[in-house]
């Protein structure tokens, strides 16, 4: 750490308690980030940011107070604000379920997590504008779309770096230290075909090392790729089917999920989880895991935002939810035992168990399972590459949503469906999920792979 920052942060903490603070968690964010916008080959816009946050949370007489701060370094004017704050807890209602985590549960250990790529500091604007040139492929789109008779509305590319840094500080002692570097393409095509329509498709990457980049100069060449394969698309009957979610989409399906097993939506009666614990309610084959662990991921994790370590941890284990996702606050105040604030990397440990009637040579032990080893087994259904709107009520699990992909018949994508709606229950959805692929991104913080769902109710 920075002398600066270490100086500071133990100064706020002996300045809090000094005034009264019985206890406090200080959280620094430093952050500093560029980045260059291309529409249609020419410098649309630039960005950047560099600034940091000091986020400060005090307990006093069972009252806590949180504010933020980027008046970091005249002692003179954060000792002001920190003095008011104090001040102001007094007209708050107390709140015994407040408080630090128990020192017993805090991380203790390396502080290192693998993130940081040394390119981050190299960077300047002027390789930045090179490497947004290099990406950009403007011209040669527009040819390719002449060539098909198509027209190229625009190509909006973005590339970007950014490091982060943040230090967890508390009046317990501890000291935890978190810092990450990030890279990012984002590309948009839009074209129109002769009769008119319009198809736009987006493509992005985002990993810790600017090597470990998918496809480099190519992200806009993918988005222009998937534009042409929703050329025609349009509704089909409703029908019920299998559905299979492509691996970039299914974070839309896992988060309604996730924040069911998070104790403050089972606090304030929001869950339709609540109440299910210890329940078997999903297949035997399916386990949900929380890795907070992974070593040069930007998913690693070694603590959560009040310090209580990490541990590798079944939410769901063999279709019984065995945890729930519980603060300190919120064990104390239901009585659920405390896990961490927050996740690693969300993780579905893949299978592949065909529905009926399935091809009868589908091998279903395989160690790698492929998007095509999926839609091998699917006589009939949809794969689903977007979601377009929709929701998910967080009591029920009732959901709706627009979705867009392809038809699958007979194992093989057909043509291009657009403008259905799936409806259903997130419990019983996740009760036909029959497959879970390898072929999880790097990019996503979930570490799933396709999913494949039978008896799935698609309305045109």
């Amino acid at each position: 750490m920075k002398d600066k920052n270490r100086e500071l942060l133990h100064w706020c903490l002996q300045k809090a308690k000094s005034l009264g603070a019985e206890a406090t968690r200080l959280n620094l964010h430093i952050e500093k980030s560029q980045n260059i916008e291309m529409r249609d080959g020419q410098i649309n816009r630039c960005g950047s940011e560099n600034g940091s946050l000091l986020v400060m949370t005090f307990y006093k007489n069972q009252r806590e107070v949180r504010l933020k701060t980027d008046k970091l370094y005249c002692k003179k004017e954060l000792g002001k604000i920190i003095r008011q704050s104090l001040e102001m807890a007094d007209y708050l209602e107390p709140d015994a379920d407040k408080g630090l985590a128990a020192r017993e549960r805090k991380y203790k250990g390396n502080m290192d997590i693998g993130c940081t790529d040394p390119e981050v500091f190299k960077m300047d604007e002027t390789r930045l504008l090179e490497w947004a040139q290099r990406e950009s492929r403007y011209q040669t789109l527009k040819q390719e779309a002449k060539k098909q008779g198509l027209t190229l509305i625009s190509e909006v590319i973005s590339v970007g770096f950014s490091y982060y840094k943040s230090y967890l500080y508390d009046s317990d002692g501890f000291e935890g230290c978190r810092e990450m570097s990030g890279w990012m393409t984002d590309a948009e095509v839009t074209i129109k075909d002769s009769k008119q329509n319009i198809y736009n498709q987006g493509n992005y990457d985002y990993q810790v090392r600017k090597e470990e980049l998918v496809a480099p100069g190519n992200c806009s060449l993918n988005a222009f790729q998937r534009c042409l394969k929703r050329i025609g698309s349009s509704k089909c009957e409703g029908f019920c089917g299998c559905m299979v979610v492509n691996n970039e989409r299914c974070n839309t399906l896992i988060t309604p999920l996730t924040d069911a097993l998070r104790a403050e939506y089972i606090h304030y009666d929001q869950s339709f989880l609540n109440g299910k614990l210890n329940q078997k309610i999903f297949p035997e084959s399916f386990s949900l895991w929380d890795l907070p662990h992974q070593i040069g991921h930007h998913s690693c994790l070694f603590y959560d935002s009040e310090g209580v370590a990490t541990q590798k941890r079944a939410l769901i284990e063999k279709g019984a939810v065995c945890h729930y996702i519980c603060s300190t606050e919120m064990a104390r105040k239901t009585g659920l035992a405390p896990t961490c604030c927050n996740t690693g990397q969300i993780h579905i440990e893949p299978f592949l168990h065909a529905p009926a009637p399935a091809c009868k040579d589908l091998q279903t032990d395989k160690k790698e399972i492929t998007l095509q080893d999926i839609l091998s087994c699917i006589q009939d259904g949809i794969y689903v590459t977007g979601f377009n709107g929709g929701n998910c009520n967080a009591l029920s699990g009732d959901f709706s949503y627009g979705i867009e992909g392809f038809r699958i018949r007979e194992g093989k994508l057909e043509e291009a469906v657009s403008g259905m709606v799936i409806t259903g229950n997130m419990i019983d959805l996740f009760s036909h999920l029959f497959a879970v692929g390898t072929d999880h991104l790097s990019k996503l913080n979930n570490a799933i792979g396709s999913m494949a769902f039978e008896k799935v109710t698609f309305n045109a």
